[in-house]
């Protein structure tokens, strides 16, 4: 903060949560420090975490040093798919709520219906003028001229679920007749999470219903999943086989590694099935 100290409620959080280190600066300088390893930061296995676009680059770098991170962070981006069922004011109040993250950010609406794109496009604005600011800054940029908010109009939901696979949001919402969410469900392959009905916004999520808020942006959803504990986790193979499991394995190891051209490997199978 402006006081050049930690934000009290993250570092209570952290504290709940398990942590019992903390350190205090610039992300991008962080990561680089725990990827590396500085006189005052020891290095670490994994980094993990949100951020815009400067965070989600320097864990991709991170990585070249060998440290496991979650690629795709930032900035934000939504998606709901709507058909003529959903209230435009809810509408909008979910679409905003994602925008309000930053200039970068991306929030679409993919609809059936041209009614409710028209009322989702007229009270959008309306609530931008009355957004606080910062947050009605960002807001006019994401859904001006040159921003990543955007209204699609489709013509039926098959086509719409090609939008979002194609888009691949890190969120997700689905706010149609049950049937029509039916469609959507058995279709959407790509996105960070997928919440169902116009009582599920992505503000729940984030905040309250246990859904991870670490997941992948920018269109990442199509090869990678949200951030769990599992991705801090890693697991070593093990294997044994006796002298007979070893004989009966040789043929099949002597025929592989001969068509790949190594012969050592074959010979080292070979040795074992001659003794």
């Amino acid at each position: 903060g402006p006081d050049r100290l930690p934000d009290r409620a993250t570092i209570a959080a952290a504290r709940v949560a398990g942590a019992t280190e903390f350190l205090v600066g610039n992300g991008v300088a962080l990561i680089a420090g725990m990827a590396q390893g500085t006189a005052t930061i020891a290095p670490c296995d994994g980094i993990f975490g949100p951020g815009p676009g400067g965070i989600a680059a320097a864990m991709i770098l991170a990585q070249s040093h060998g440290k496991r991170t979650a690629v795709g962070l930032g900035p934000t981006d939504c998606m709901i798919i709507a058909d003529d069922s959903a209230d435009p004011d809810l509408v909008v109040a979910d679409l905003l709520s994602e925008a309000e993250h930053g200039p970068d950010s991306s929030s679409v609406l993919v609809t059936t219906s041209a009614a409710l794109a028209r009322r989702v496009s007229v009270n959008i604005d309306d609530a931008i003028v009355a957004a606080p600011e910062p947050r009605r800054s960002y807001l006019g940029q994401v859904f001006g001229e040159k921003g990543r908010g955007a209204i699609v109009l489709v013509s039926d939901l098959p086509r719409a679920v090609d939008v979002a696979n194609a888009f691949a949001p890190e969120h997700l919402q689905v706010v149609c007749e049950p049937a029509g969410e039916q469609i959507v469900v058995q279709r959407v392959r790509c996105a960070g999470e997928l919440l169902l009905g116009a009582s599920t916004p992505f503000a729940a999520a984030n905040y309250a219903i246990g859904i991870t808020a670490v997941l992948p942006t920018s269109g990442y959803a199509r090869s990678f999943s949200g951030v769990t504990s599992r991705d801090m986790m890693r697991s070593m193979a093990t294997g044994r086989l006796d002298a007979s499991a070893a004989r009966d394995l040789a043929g099949t190891i002597e025929t592989l590694a001969e068509r790949e051209g190594l012969p050592c490997h074959a010979r080292a199978a070979t040795l074992r099935r001659e003794r």
